[in-house]
């Protein structure tokens, strides 16, 4: 999968897994919200990069995990 269809995917099927998986560490919407929005300014920041994606579960979740970790310090 091309990079630049990475955003499409992550609107069709990950937004609300995102959110949860947020809120989840987070305990609060607001935070939740926050850390999401970094996640998808990750996403949308690595879409622009060139390359191709082999497995799009591994590569989400691995931004959202970096984030986080970026995010809780």
């Amino acid at each position: 999968m091309k990079k630049t269809e990475l955003l499409q995917i992550i609107n069709q099927k990950f937004l609300d897994k995102l959110y949860s998986f947020c809120y989840s560490r987070t305990n609060d919407s607001v935070d939740a919200q926050e850390l999401c929005s970094d996640i998808l300014l990750a996403l949308v920041k690595s879409a622009e990069t060139p390359g191709e994606i082999t497995n799009i579960n591994a590569y989400i979740w691995r931004i959202a995990k970096n984030v986080y970790a970026d995010f809780s310090v």
